[in-house]
């Protein structure tokens, strides 16, 4: 009786420990990301950025522990972690940077398909009819 009221002391307290240490984590880095992204700094939307990133983090944190407290080897809960976390972000979505002037995207995409057709006709022809010909320059 003893033992397990220690084993779940323990495991209560390193729950505990870790809030505020995710905290720390997701207001440093959510500033950092915030400000690279370029989001609208307004308090509302800042705060709410920081709360759903808290969260993420702490899943992902209390996941991993659950995962490790459960499993009989760190090399199984890493396993089945990975392949926790690969489906969580196959389904979380993607952060949507600021839209581009669709004249700006549409003339680096023809840019880059002209390019690319450049590059695999003539560029390569021209070598061949060079080396053909015996046409040196």
């Amino acid at each position: 009786m003893i033992d397990t009221l220690t084993e779940l002391f323990f495991v209560n307290l390193q729950v505990t420990v870790e809030f505020p240490y995710v905290f720390v984590q997701a207001v440093l880095f959510g500033t950092i990301l915030y400000a690279l992204i370029q989001f609208e700094w307004m308090a509302a939307k800042f705060l709410l950025f920081i709360f759903f990133l808290y969260f993420t983090l702490l899943i992902f944190t209390l996941w991993g522990m659950l995962t490790v407290a459960l499993t009989p080897n760190l090399q199984v809960a890493a396993i089945i972690s990975a392949a926790a976390f690969g489906i969580w972000n196959l389904f979380a979505g993607f952060l949507i940077p600021r839209p581009v002037c669709s004249l700006l995207q549409s003339s680096l995409l023809l840019k880059s398909n002209l390019k690319l057709l450049d590059q695999l006709t003539i560029r390569r022809n021209t070598c061949f009819v060079a080396l053909s010909f015996q046409c040196w320059l």
